[in-house]
Formats: structure tokens, C-alpha cells, sequence
């Protein structure tokens, strides 16, 4: 409950660290003025779970929030409704004054058999430590959700090895960093503390805190001198969406390696990004593709739809994923070559990577509520959401573009809901709806969409050099299946059979599948266990038979 004023949250990091000197955690403090808590009231919330990963508990004897105020020690008591997917800490007793609360943040495990996920958690990279708020920091309970807090972040470097850096998506650590915000904004922040790399350049007002890049340890040949194209990109989007780059409003990327997790994409958050590479992933990646990645992170950073209540898995922020992902992919492909910055070439390879993966689905009827709900247990489901919904994106740009004879594009309606997201304006799914009724009269392709119905496309595309050819593929297909890493049976006659795969062999890592399912040239690397030998197994994960589908060429091409 706020008391006085707008209430305030200052929150001070303390990197722990080993014998050799490497990051182990964070010490948190948090000072909350201007708030109180009522007695067995929600105090402190936090999920439970993130996508396909569980976030830390703070139950353990050796790792408990502690709070007090100015009244002394402010107990907290744990929910233990295990069938909760939110973790809620109550008070004993009503607050009185400044409440404060402590806890260690630690960061997650990983191994080379983490599945992909959100790259969102806390983790240990190179004697550092990086990751989100959203991962360790249970939050106050806002009086409403759009409240504003002045939020201030501060690091203490006092015992720390000479060299540390701390930085945050608003600042580096060598000063307070304050702002005001929403508890939602800020748990939608990266930070990052230790031997830390990188520079940040100046922005257009010539303050050198506007756009910044940062990693631990060495990069790898590929990411190499990209920051200069990235951050003139940058700016070109920031012109487009009406929300240009200066100290204040500061853009930074934060780059980590996921070793020996096998591992390479981004994750978009408020004014900010992680862009994750590993050793065994990185050489799969064309400059090409490492730009389009780059290119989709940054429109997230405007092109978002509020989504609705929290979903059954966790995934909040999800229901709307099919407008965030497929307009990430749409204006991140396109832009660039409407830019410039791309080739036609280039662009009719991103867009058609995208069609081959959801025409060659063999999830390619799942329903978007399914897919929400099943979207970290299957990387085919994973990627149907990324890919049916940049079809899908297409689709609705050619319509605006056909039913205004051209002088209108997506653009008139995804620009004008990011300016209502960056105003506090409602920008939701009924918004969106509004806006395509308003330019095609209907938002039937949607409800086809979300359905799980086939998007077909149009054979031409107004304002791009394009022609729809049909140009049918061999479907996705692992085949065999597993149950606790065990092969439990094989198809027969599949290229996985062929390959030597058998039942009963125990699977170690599997390498590319994102790969092979965005390019059906591409070949599935298997390492498994059978007796005492390591072997590994590679194939092509593809269908015999051939499904439909649909690829853009130049339209020289295609007469």
C-alpha cells in the first residue's frame, strides 16, 4: 500500500565472489520507502517458474528473504500452496517506515543437456555473473499494476578484484542509476557484474551513454565488429517507431556465452537485449542469420502486444507471442532491406527460412493455445509459434497493402500500438483487432491463425519484388522418440533407422535441431551412449514423403 507520495525502491547489488576471484552470486538489498504492508497481506511476489525453468525459492535455512523495518525485524511467512504459480511472502505484522529486505541471488545450473529457454536466468559466464531481474527478484506487491515507483540501482565494488564492472540496461555501476517506473518494467532489465568488456557510444546528443555493448571474456570470430552496424540499425528503427536514442533513453546489449550449454539466439527486454552464443552452436550461424537474429531482439524492443492474464504453464507474456514474434521476424527481415541494408537475396533466404520451418511442421495444425501452452516441451512447437506467425504477418501486409491500393502497410498498425505502448496507453489484442477492422473491414485471418487453420499466402507482395511459388519439402521429423533420455522406439523405414539409431541407446546431447528444422539441408548430430561407447549418430531429420509448401523468389525469377 502506497502512504505519502510515490513510493521509491532502492536496490544496492554486492558481487560475491570465490578464492579465485570469480563472481559466485549477488547480495540483494532492497530499501522500500513510502509503501507499507497490512498484516498476512501479499508483501513480496515472484513466479515460480519461467517458460521450461524453475526460478529460485529463497526457502532454503541458507538462503531465506529477510525483512525488517523501523520497528526492528519484520518476519515474512511463505504461501506453500503448491499448486500456486506465483511464490508469495506475506508479513507477520504491519509495516512500519522504510522496509528493508536482503537475499542472495544465485545463478542457475547449467549443463550440456539444458534445454533452450528463455534467456532471461541468472548465470555464471567467465568469472562474471549476468542476467535479469526477472529471473532472482521477488517484487512488491504494487497498489495497482501500472504504478510508478522511483526506482534506484547501485552496485558495492568495495571488496571487489580489481577490474570489476557492473553494468544495467540503465546505466553502469559506477554511479546510483535512478528512474521512474513500473515493478514490471524494472523486473524486465538486464545487469551484469564482473571482468566485464565492451563500450558504450555516444548518442545522438553526443552524451556517451546512449548505446552500449558488453561481454565477458573474448568474443567469438563471428560477433566481431558488429557493433557499429548494429547500433546505425538501431537508430534507423528508432526514427521508424517515433522514439529516438539519447542518454536518457540509452539502448544496451548484453552478450554471454552459454557453454556448455548448446545454445545461440536473443531475448528481448525494456531498453535492452542478451544475445547468447555457444562454442558447440556459433559456427552453425551465417553473418546473415546472426544479424537477424540481432535485427528481431531490437524491434521487440517497440513491436509488443500486452498479453492477457497468466496462462496455466507460467508463461505470461506468451498469450500474445504470435504478434511479438511474428512481427519480430516480419519487420525484422524486412526493415533491413527496406533500409538498405540487406540484400533482396538476403531477404527472400530469411522470409523463406521461416516458410519452409511452418509448411514442413508436423505440428503445423496445433492451435495457438496449445502451442502456448507446450511451448518448451518440443522444439517443433517452439518454433511453429516464431514460424506460422511470421507467415501469418505477411499475410496481413499484403492484405493492408492490396486493400489501400498501397499507401498503407502493416506499418499503420504496429507503429501506432507501439506509440500506445511507450504513451501507457492500452495496447493489447482488442486494439489490434480494432486496428485491422479498421483497415480490412475484419480480423477473420486472425481466428484463422490462433485456430491452428493453414495461412496461405497471395502470390504477389505490393511494394516487394516478390512471387509465391509452390515448392513442396520433405516434413520434420526426428524419428524415433524418448523417455528420460532413452530411445524408446524407432520409425521404421525413417532416416534416424537408417542411421543406426536403436532403442534402448541412451542419448547424451542432440546438436542442430533448430537448425534442421529451419533448414531441411541441414543434418541432426546425435551423441549417444550404447554399452561403454560414445557414439555419435547423424542423419537428416526429414520425411520420406513430400508435404506443401510455398517459397518467395524474385519475381524475375519467377517469369
Amino acid at each position: 500500500m502506497v502512504i505519502g507520495g510515490m513510493p521509491a525502491l532502492a536496490v544496492t547489488f554486492e558481487p560475491l565472489f570465490d578464492s579465485q576471484q570469480n563472481v559466485t552470486s549477488l547480495a540483494v538489498t532492497v530499501r522500500c520507502d513510502a509503501y507499507s504492508v497490512q498484516a498476512n497481506q501479499p508483501f513480496l511476489t515472484m513466479r515460480k517458474k519461467e517458460g521450461n525453468f524453475d526460478l529460485p525459492k529463497y526457502d532454503d535455512a541458507t538462503n531465506r528473504i529477510t525483512a525488517s523495518d523501523d520497528k526492528g525485524e519484520l518476519p515474512l511467512k511463505k504461501d506453500l500452496d503448491a499448486g500456486a504459480l506465483v511464490q508469495t511472502w506475506r508479513a507477520s505484522r504491519a509495516s512500519e517506515g522504510q522496509i528493508v529486505w536482503t537475499f542472495i541471488a544465485p545463478p542457475r545450473h547449467i549443463t550440456e543437456t539444458t534445454p533452450g529457454g528463455a534467456r532471461s536466468d541468472l548465470r555464471l559466464d567467465q568469472g562474471g555473473i549476468i542476467g535479469s531481474f526477472n529471473y532472482f527478484f521477488p517484487r512488491p506487491t504494487p497498489s495497482y499494476p501500472e504504478q510508478q515507483w522511483k526506482v534506484s540501482v547501485s552496485w558495492k565494488l568495495d571488496h571487489a578484484p580489481a577490474g570489476t564492472r557492473a553494468m544495467w540496461t540503465f546505466g553502469d555501476g559506477s554511479i546510483t542509476r535512478s528512474r521512474l517506473s513500473t515493478v514490471d518494467d524494472i523486473i524486465h532489465t538486464y545487469l551484469a557484474v564482473g571482468p566485464l568488456q565492451g563500450t558504450t557510444r555516444a548518442a545522438n546528443d553526443g552524451i556517451s551513454d546512449g548505446y552500449g555493448t558488453y561481454w565477458f571474456g573474448e568474443l567469438p570470430p563471428a560477433l566481431l565488429g558488429f557493433e557499429d552496424t548494429s547500433k546505425d540499425y538501431f537508430q534507423k528503427l528508432s526514427a521508424l517507431y517515433q522514439d529516438p536514442l539519447s542518454a536518457t533513453n540509452s539502448y544496451r546489449i548484453f552478450i554471454r556465452r552459454a557453454d556448455p550449454q548448446v545454445s545461440f539466439g536473443g531475448e528481448a527486454f525494456l531498453r535492452s537485449y542478451c544475445l547468447e552464443w555457444s562454442t558447440e552452436e556459433i559456427g552453425f550461424w551465417t553473418p546473415l542469420s546472426i544479424f537477424m537474429v540481432i535485427s528481431h531482439e531490437m524491434v521487440h524492443n517497440w513491436a509488443l502486444l500486452k498479453s492477457a492474464a497468466e496462462g496455466p504453464s507460467g508463461n505470461d507474456g506468451r498469450t500474445t507471442a504470435w504478434y511479438n514474434e511474428g512481427v519480430g521476424e516480419l519487420h525484422g527481415i524486412t526493415l533491413p532491406w527496406r533500409f538498405g541494408l540487406i540484400s533482396t537475396v538476403d531477404m527472400i533466404k530469411a522470409l523463406n527460412t521461416n516458410m519452409q520451418a511452418y509448411y514442413t511442421s508436423p505440428k503445423i495444425n496445433m492451435s495457438n493455445a496449445d502451442v502456448v501452452e507446450h511451448e518448451y516441451e518440443d522444439s517443433n512447437v517452439q518454433l511453429l509459434l516464431y514460424n506460422r506467425s511470421t507467415v501469418y504477418s505477411m499475410l496481413i501486409d499484403i492484405k493492408i497493402r492490396q486493400a489501400t491500393g498501397g499507401r498503407k502497410s502493416s506499418d499503420d498498425v504496429i507503429i501506432p500500438l507501439s506509440l500506445r505502448r511507450l504513451r501507457g496507453q492500452s495496447h493489447d489484442e482488442a486494439e489490434y483487432r480494432e486496428c485491422l477492422k479498421s483497415l480490412l473491414g475484419t480480423d477473420s485471418d486472425l481466428d484463422d491463425m490462433l485456430r491452428g487453420n493453414l495461412v496461405k499466402l497471395p502470390s504477389s507482395w505490393p511494394g516487394f519484388p516478390l512471387q509465391l511459388i509452390q515448392h513442396d519439402r520433405h516434413m520434420f521429423t526426428r524419428g524415433y522418440t524418448t523417455e528420460e533420455d532413452v530411445v524408446t522406439a524407432v520409425v521404421k523405414g525413417s532416416r534416424a533407422e537408417e542411421a543406426g539409431l536403436s532403442v534402448g541407446d541412451h542419448i547424451i546431447s542432440v546438436h542442430g535441431v533448430g537448425d534442421c528444422i529451419r533448414d531441411d539441408s541441414a543434418l541432426l548430430k546425435v551423441v549417444i551412449e550404447r554399452g561403454s561407447q560414445k557414439v555419435e549418430i547423424v542423419f537428416s531429420p526429414r520425411s520420406r514423403d513430400l508435404v506443401p509448401c510455398w517459397q518467395w523468389v524474385e519475381q524475375t525469377e519467377a517469369t
